[in-house]
């Protein structure tokens, strides 16, 4: 089913967040090529610069916003600006898999069947040697591990966790919760929003078929203040609230990750520079954690960062 009439209130909002990267040319036509038993519109919240000449005409709504604020405030501005009654989010850098990923992922949400579902994201091997040891971390959305090497599936499908960058998700849901949290504008938004819902009694579906392709990330300097904001995110969120039952998850998790990473690449000739990025990526985190305390402390624990 195409997208809706112009008069037409569509079941299902598809909400990209971009800052202008290349990718998003191809991702927007593969959207809207996708067959669904549903309605959809498609709607960028751009904070780049986004060419609109580039666009398919009458396509897709462009709403703009200053850049810096922070993902999760631009989420919450698509939130609010969709007309549609699910939301499935998805950024710039990414594909779908095929011409069924949007059917697959919404349709359990726009049926009523479930409230959250998630597919995380795939990146290939095979795009560089350090590109591949840092798709082989699991993230974003599970990168080159798979989803179910870094986070937990009961046997139901039920998940632990939340990636936005892949997820449909009820609109009356996200209103119940307050959206996503603006002070954790360096990360771990993600984090916040999946244990909210599921304190307000939210499962969070995961569904195996409907990963979405991911750039890879190969820039060594970028991967390092790419971890460093995360070790910034880390204490952001420690502050917005205490370690949990599903925070503990987490960083059980993250101890699950490491071995997995380093059962797959030993005896493989990438198994000492994993360990080398593996210390890295510790070493950024604690950096960041550190960097952070230092700032709040200095200005009096004003809270959490508003913005990158």
């Amino acid at each position: 089913m195409a997208g809706p009439e112009k008069n037409e209130e569509p079941d299902v909002s598809v909400v990209i967040i971009s800052v202008g990267r290349e990718p998003l040319y191809a991702l927007v036509p593969a959207v809207l090529e996708q067959e669904t038993g549903f309605s959809f519109e498609v709607l960028i919240v751009a904070n780049g610069p986004v060419d609109e000449t580039r666009l398919p005409a009458g396509g897709v709504r462009v709403h703009r916003e200053d850049v810096g604020r922070g993902i999760p405030y631009y989420r919450n501005v698509g939130t609010e600006l969709a007309r549609g009654g699910v939301i499935v989010y998805i950024d710039d850098d990414e594909t779908p898999p095929d011409d069924g990923w949007l059917d697959r992922l919404a349709e359990p949400v726009v049926s009523g069947r479930e409230k959250v579902t998630v597919g995380g994201a795939y990146i290939p091997q095979g795009q560089g040697f350090l590109a591949d040891l840092i798709s082989l971390l699991g993230y974003p959305g599970g990168g080159s591990l798979g989803w179910r090497n870094v986070w937990e599936v009961d046997p139901r499908g039920y998940t632990d966790k939340l990636c936005t960058c892949n997820c449909a998700v009820e609109k009356a849901a996200l209103d119940a919760v307050g959206g996503f949290h603006e002070g954790l504008a360096l990360g771990a938004s993600d984090l916040y929003l999946g244990e909210v819902l599921m304190e307000n009694g939210v499962r969070i579906l995961f569904l195996d078929d409907t990963a979405v392709l991911h750039e890879a990330r190969g820039d060594l300097r970028g991967f390092i203040r790419w971890q460093v904001d995360r070790g910034r995110s880390i204490y952001d969120l420690r502050r917005v609230r205490p370690l949990g039952e599903f925070s503990r998850g987490h960083v059980s998790g993250r101890f699950k990750r490491t071995w997995v990473i380093l059962a797959r690449t030993f005896p493989t000739r990438q198994f000492a520079p994993m360990v080398g990025i593996l210390l890295v990526e510790f070493t950024c985190h604690a950096l960041g954690y550190g960097l952070q305390a230092l700032e709040d402390r200095r200005d009096g624990g004003a809270g959490a960062r508003q913005a990158d």
